[in-house]
């Protein structure tokens, strides 16, 4: 589990439709605001879910990550794909 002041960020898991699937949640009970998560590989179709995973709203994000806001001890669900890559960034060798 990592974890960015206030925000948790449990590890990620496959989900029902073959995207993977990442839930946040804020546990310290004060707003989050620019929440950025950033991945060593590509990551398309970003999208927000319910609890059971029933994808929602598009998320914009950027070829590695999304940011988002978090209320005091809200729950976030996120829905998206991997891009399959050898990508490695400076000063990760």
């Amino acid at each position: 589990m990592c974890q960015r002041n206030t925000s948790l960020f449990p590890p990620l898991k496959p989900g029902k439709d073959g995207m993977t699937v990442l839930r946040v949640y804020e546990a310290a009970g004060k707003p989050a605001q620019r929440v950025r998560v950033t991945f060593y590989c590509g990551i398309q179709q970003v999208q927000e879910a319910n609890l059971i995973e029933d994808p929602g709203a598009h998320i914009r994000g950027n070829a590695d990550g999304f940011t988002f806001d978090l209320r005091p001890f809200e729950i976030k669900t996120f829905k998206f794909k991997l891009e399959a890559t050898s990508h490695v960034r400076d000063g990760d060798r």
